[in-house]
């Protein structure tokens, strides 16, 4: 029984290390979206 709850304490810690790489990516394309977001607001457009 040691040696499936060490595998399962192993399989633990890298699902962790995944969700941390996606919290990551969502982060940065939260960034991304809000830095467009706040240049799409400036933005004029010309009265030609």
């Amino acid at each position: 029984m040691a040696i499936i709850s060490s595998a399962s304490g192993s399989a633990g810690s890298l699902q962790d290390a995944q969700k941390g790489r996606t919290n990551v990516k969502t982060a940065q394309a939260l960034a991304k979206m809000k830095a467009l977001e706040k240049k799409a607001k400036k933005y004029k457009l010309p009265m030609g």
